[in-house]
């Protein structure tokens, strides 16, 4: 299934915005995950590189700082002490992968990260669990958050959910996230058209900055 030209319902609740309320987030753009001679590449990395998911995040994130809203990397790291109470938990203790500090951690420079973006390491199903990340968007009065990442049924959908309850406005670019099969990403989305303010894909939204801040 082409995941692009998918369409999901529309809620008409994100409206007209100043560019600045919105963060960017990239959830686990990786070296870890998206490398495919790292810890979980050889479940990612051939779905990554062939749907071209990166170009856009890259251009997801341009277009954002260069309209005035801000960019967020969030990556997942194990602690040196994890918590063990579901599967999910339990592997990525096993595995020995993704140790915090580790090179597996650093944010790939495909999606272009700049000294500019923020950068936070978070250890459960949220990436505002244990973060700064509300934090920081209270700090610059941000309202919108606009997601993309690794996977779309983990920890995008867990955040979605966190995000949501937090009273933000939420985006989900549905050509920006990818999960380890086609069914599991799109289940996820389905799922989040009731939790998610709007889902769209990296065009629509760009087209919506463009014309929250009249230029083009």
């Amino acid at each position: 299934m082409d995941r692009t030209k998918l369409t999901y319902a529309t809620s008409g609740l994100l409206g007209p915005s100043a560019p600045e309320k919105v963060v960017a987030v990239g959830i686990h753009w990786q070296r870890g995950i998206v490398s495919p001679d790292d810890a979980f590449g050889s479940v990612f990395a051939p779905l990554i590189l062939s749907s071209g998911i990166i170009p856009r995040v890259a251009w997801v994130f341009r277009e954002t700082r260069r309209r005035g809203g801000h960019v967020a990397h969030v990556s997942i790291c194990n602690p040196p002490q994890p918590i063990i109470n579901c599967p999910l938990y339990s592997h990525a203790k096993e595995s020995g992968a993704l140790r915090c500090g580790s090179p597996s951690v650093e944010t790939v420079p495909e999606v272009g990260p700049m000294p500019e973006d923020w950068q936070f390491e978070h250890h459960r199903a949220s990436i505002f669990f244990d973060t700064d990340l509300s934090k920081k968007m209270e700090e610059v009065q941000a309202e919108i958050l606009v997601v993309s990442g690794v996977a779309t049924n983990v920890a995008v959908e867990g955040s979605v959910r966190d995000a949501s309850d937090r009273g933000l406005k939420v985006v989900v670019l549905s050509d920006c996230c990818i999960a380890a099969s086609s069914d599991r990403h799109e289940n996820a989305l389905k799922n989040m058209e009731m939790l998610a303010t709007e889902i769209m894909t990296a065009d629509e939204y760009v087209q919506w900055l463009k014309g929250a801040n009249g230029s083009s």
